[in-house]
Protein backbone atom coordinates (compact mmCIF):
# COMPACT_ATOMS: atom_id res chain seq x y z
CA UNK A 1 0.00 0.00 0.00
CA UNK A 2 3.15 2.39 0.68
CA UNK A 3 3.86 2.41 -2.87
CA UNK A 4 0.68 2.69 -4.84
CA UNK A 5 -1.66 3.51 -2.21
CA UNK A 6 -4.27 0.54 -3.35
CA UNK A 7 -4.67 -1.74 0.33
CA UNK A 8 -3.46 -5.46 -0.85
CA UNK A 9 -6.66 -6.63 0.41
CA UNK A 10 -8.47 -4.60 -2.77
CA UNK A 11 -5.99 -6.38 -5.02
CA UNK A 12 -6.07 -9.75 -3.80
CA UNK A 13 -10.30 -9.49 -3.86
CA UNK A 14 -10.03 -8.39 -7.90
CA UNK A 15 -7.71 -11.66 -8.55
CA UNK A 16 -10.37 -13.84 -6.75
CA UNK A 17 -13.09 -12.00 -8.85
CA UNK A 18 -11.29 -12.15 -11.48
CA UNK A 19 -9.75 -15.99 -11.75
CA UNK A 20 -13.06 -17.73 -10.53
CA UNK A 21 -11.37 -18.07 -7.56
CA UNK A 22 -8.32 -19.45 -8.96
CA UNK A 23 -10.14 -21.86 -11.19
CA UNK A 24 -9.98 -20.39 -14.22
CA UNK A 25 -8.28 -21.65 -17.32
CA UNK A 26 -6.00 -18.34 -17.58
CA UNK A 27 -5.02 -18.72 -13.28
CA UNK A 28 -4.55 -22.61 -13.97
CA UNK A 29 -2.66 -22.89 -16.83
CA UNK A 30 -0.76 -19.45 -17.19
CA UNK A 31 -0.73 -18.38 -13.89
CA UNK A 32 -2.80 -14.78 -14.82
CA UNK A 33 -4.99 -13.67 -11.98
CA UNK A 34 -6.17 -10.58 -13.79
CA UNK A 35 -7.15 -12.22 -16.79
CA UNK A 36 -5.24 -9.66 -18.95
CA UNK A 37 -4.25 -11.10 -22.54
CA UNK A 38 -1.31 -10.19 -24.91
CA UNK A 39 2.08 -10.58 -25.92
CA UNK A 40 5.44 -9.38 -24.40
CA UNK A 41 8.68 -10.13 -22.52
CA UNK A 42 7.18 -12.60 -20.34
CA UNK A 43 5.37 -14.43 -22.84
CA UNK A 44 1.56 -15.12 -24.05
CA UNK A 45 -0.11 -18.46 -23.73
CA UNK A 46 -2.45 -19.15 -26.29
CA UNK A 47 -6.28 -21.34 -25.52
CA UNK A 48 -7.48 -24.28 -27.41
CA UNK A 49 -10.66 -22.79 -27.55
CA UNK A 50 -12.14 -19.50 -27.63
CA UNK A 51 -13.30 -17.58 -24.73
CA UNK A 52 -16.78 -15.63 -24.70
CA UNK A 53 -16.72 -12.67 -22.64
CA UNK A 54 -19.29 -9.96 -22.56
CA UNK A 55 -19.34 -5.90 -23.00
CA UNK A 56 -22.16 -4.04 -22.77
CA UNK A 57 -24.11 -6.95 -23.14
CA UNK A 58 -23.10 -8.06 -25.83
CA UNK A 59 -21.40 -11.40 -26.80
CA UNK A 60 -17.11 -10.59 -27.40
CA UNK A 61 -15.13 -13.60 -28.25
CA UNK A 62 -11.29 -13.97 -28.25
CA UNK A 63 -9.12 -16.62 -30.31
Amino acid sequence: MQRTGIPASLTIAQGILESGWGASELTVNANNWFGIKGVGPAGSYERDSSEEEHENNKEISFS
